[in-house]
């Protein structure tokens, strides 16, 4: 291409290549907890962060059913700027392999949705089913109770190791007393919580990896901290009947009048 016309193209484009544009990335996109127990809150954070040079507007976060909540701390972000969106599922009675996802609708033309998930394998508590056994398998902590200990049985008929994936929260140290557990044997998970204690109920999961010759086994291990409030309650809108209109919040609601006029039964209807 001559000199001439390159220069000629990079003039007309110029406004568009010089104009700002936001960019969003999501480094880790899927997670995978392993075998996890019946009855407890798994909650895993996403980072999002504005790579672009103008404002990046998340404009929506879509679980992809209602029994997943998908929480953001902020939604408008600078250049540079980052926030966490949150999977939250409460596994209750369910059974075997689910996975979960949200959809994140942002003003990147380049990449105007994308979805984050998660995969796990609920088990009933105590685990029958693994080579690994831990006991107990969830743990709570609150003002009076700081230390908690999990024991991990190796049923297995070769050696394991013990991998942390990822990290607790802030405020959580984690002591393996011994991460190479051979058949047989035993290990304790030592967890000490040094945080302040939350409005509400916080809920977080301690992911670790096993190692063997004959492959790779995730577990993870819920936990909760107590909050003054106990466990936050979603918010629910008031059903009203057909005819009950609310006015403001904290005012009473309107009935509203029969829109016919009402006769008694039985007369007939007065002269004018």
């Amino acid at each position: 291409m001559k000199p001439a016309l390159i220069a000629i193209l990079l003039l007309i484009l110029w406004p568009v290549l010089s104009m700002g544009s936001p960019r969003i990335f999501v480094p880790e996109t899927h997670w995978d907890y392993g075998n996890v127990p019946q009855n407890s809150v798994l909650t895993h954070d996403y980072l999002i962060r504005n790579t672009g040079n103008d404002t990046l507007n998340i404009i929506d976060v879509k679980p992809g059913c209602g029994c997943t909540t998908a929480p953001i701390q902020k939604k408008t972000l600078a250049p540079g700027e980052s926030t966490t969106v949150a999977l939250v599922f409460n596994t209750k009675t369910s059974r075997g392999k689910v996975s979960k996802n949200a959809k994140i609708t942002s003003n990147d033309i380049t990449q105007v949705s994308l979805t984050i998930d998660f995969a796990a394998n609920i088990v009933v508590a105590p685990d029958t089913v693994s080579d690994i056994r831990l006991e107990p398998y969830k743990m709570v902590f609150s003002k009076d109770t700081a230390r908690n200990f999990i024991t991990v049985d190796n049923l297995d008929s070769l050696p394991v190791n013990l991998t942390m994936i990822g990290s607790p929260v802030d405020g959580v140290k984690t002591k393996v007393k011994n991460a190479n557990i051979k058949k047989g044997e035993s290990s304790k998970l030592e967890f000490d919580w040094k945080g302040s204690v939350p409005e509400y109920d916080d809920n977080h999961v301690i992911t670790f990896e096993t190692g063997i010759p004959k492959g790779v086994t995730r577990f993870s291990i819920p936990y909760t901290i107590k909050g003054t409030k106990g466990p936050k309650q979603a918010e629910t809108k008031p059903v009203y009947p057909n005819n009950v209109k609310p006015i403001e919040p904290g005012k009473p609601a309107v009935i509203d009048a029969p829109t016919t006029e009402q006769k008694p039964e039985g007369q007939p209807p007065q002269p004018k």
